[in-house]
């Protein structure tokens, strides 16, 4: 019976990893970076996602990281989590995390409060004459 358990509970943890979608490279470039840049945050000291990073949002932006920080992207990825307090590690906040990527390299990083942050371009690219 033992035995039967530990198949099952095998068969279905593999089926589970089986079918899982692969995690985007932006969404690994970024969390590596998230981690590197909470050791030096003034308000967070630790970051951990929410959700699975298979599904994180990954937009396609061609555009400025926002209208503060006018750095030309290609990619935004935004992952939501939570973040402990640096001066009160009993106390998290829920936060969403965005990575400005531009060919595999983190340009921006911003740890913002809360979840479901509507996410809008700033403005687009535009050509002079």
């Amino acid at each position: 019976m033992k035995t039967s358990l530990t198949l099952l509970a095998s068969a279905l943890a593999f089926g589970g990893i089986a079918l899982a979608e692969p995690i985007n490279p932006d969404t690994k470039i970024c969390m590596s970076d998230v981690h590197t840049a909470v050791e030096t945050n003034t308000s967070y000291d630790a970051f951990i996602p929410t959700q699975f990073l298979d599904t994180a949002r990954v937009i396609e932006w061609k555009s400025p990281y926002s209208t503060d920080n006018t750095v030309p992207i290609a990619t935004l990825v935004v992952v939501e989590g939570v973040a402990r307090k640096r001066a009160d590690h009993d106390n998290l906040d829920n936060v969403t995390v965005k990575c400005g990527m531009d060919m595999g390299v983190v340009k921006a990083i911003e740890i913002i409060e809360g979840h479901d942050v509507k996410i809008v371009s700033p403005m687009t690219v535009t050509e002079g004459n």
